[in-house]
């Protein structure tokens, strides 16, 4: 029984090719078996009832192959917009990854120098801690000066200290040795020195029949333009300050000092001199032995008791200074005129 001939479409229902004619007395007296018209019957209902489920099932093939055509054409616009936004959101992730890139490479360079910088850095500060390991006592005392005992005893207010010049400028009181009948006059207006020395003749008039000649000359003198000093710390000395505060007279304030200082237990040893400062409360302990001035400086500060009296004296290091290189150049005075007798 045949009953489609191409798929998905009906072929036309004939009950009678259905079944196959055969002779009617040939069917029904012979063969092995004999078959009733009621068995046919039912037989021809149970084939009825099949093609009307399989008519059912193909109908519902039919509208299953419908909703997956649309099923169909939905995800393929779907795949069609997913991978439009994919290859969108591809495009973007490589400009973002070339964006990336460059900062990334600013970023490194920035490093790079950031780190020279701190190397360079580093370098210049150890290079100024070399320098100040090197100079850290020099610094600790005065600026070096020509071969003269000076006290500062200026008033100095909070705050200057900050725009104090690196350099010290004094002005040296120099004796300066004149023949006899010569004399220096010292004017206030260099101008006036400096017309007397160019008119350089002059007649000075003593009395109504009394005159004198004298001539007037430029006073040249030698003075230091450089000045280099070498300073040399000792070994054996130390200075002691604040003794201002003590009401003992000197003499026995100095022996006092030198009896505190070579004991044992205040750090000091063998004193062999005591020299006190000009111009100054400050003195100068010179000890016998090596190192010993080296112990009180480095405790710096003594609690000493003399008497009733107890005061705080600093011990610092004593510098030892010489000339290491001088030069001189002539200086004219401005407002000094030497005059002398023709």
């Amino acid at each position: 029984m045949n009953l489609t001939t191409e798929e998905g479409c009906e072929a036309p229902f004939d009950p009678q090719e259905s079944f196959i004619h055969l002779a009617s007395d040939s069917f029904v007296a012979s063969g092995p078996w004999k078959v009733t018209k009621v068995q046919i019957i039912n037989e021809i209902k149970k084939c009825q009832d099949l093609w009307k489920a399989l008519e059912g099932d193909c109908l519902s093939l039919k509208a299953n192959t419908s909703a997956s055509e649309q099923d169909l054409i939905k995800f393929q616009e779907e795949y069609q917009l997913l991978s439009q936004n994919l290859l969108e959101a591809e495009n973007e992730a490589q400009t973002q990854e070339a964006t990336f890139q460059k900062r990334l490479q600013l970023e490194k360079k920035d490093l790079n120098q950031l780190i020279q910088e701190k190397q360079a850095l580093e370098n210049e500060l150890n290079h100024l801690e070399q320098l100040n390991a090197a100079q850290e006592e020099i610094l600790q005392v005065p600026a070096a000066l020509p071969d003269r005992e000076m006290v500062f005893k200026g008033h100095v207010e909070e705050g200057e200290m900050e725009n104090f010049p690196e350099m010290l400028t004094f002005l040296p009181q120099i004796r300066y040795p004149v023949l006899g009948g010569s004399a220096l006059i010292t004017f206030e207006d260099p101008e006036v020195a400096r017309r007397i020395i160019q008119i350089r003749q002059h007649c000075i008039q003593l009395d109504e029949s009394s005159y004198m000649h004298v001539k007037a000359e430029a006073v040249t003198l030698l003075l230091p333009s450089f000045l280099k000093m070498s300073l040399k710390q000792s070994s054996q000395q130390v200075l002691l300050s604040g003794l201002s505060a003590f009401s003992l007279p000197k003499e026995q304030l100095c022996d006092k000092l030198v009896l505190f200082f070579c004991k044992r237990k205040n750090q000091g040893g063998e004193v062999d001199h005591l020299e006190q400062l000009p111009n100054s409360n400050d003195v100068v302990l010179t000890f016998v032995d090596d190192g010993v001035a080296q112990q009180i400086v480095e405790k710096g500060l003594f609690q000493v008791s003399l008497g009733k009296e107890t005061h705080q004296v600093k011990a610092s290091h004593c510098f030892n200074g010489e000339v290491a290189e001088l030069e001189l150049c002539p200086s004219v005075c401005a407002r000094t005129a030497l005059v002398l007798s023709c």
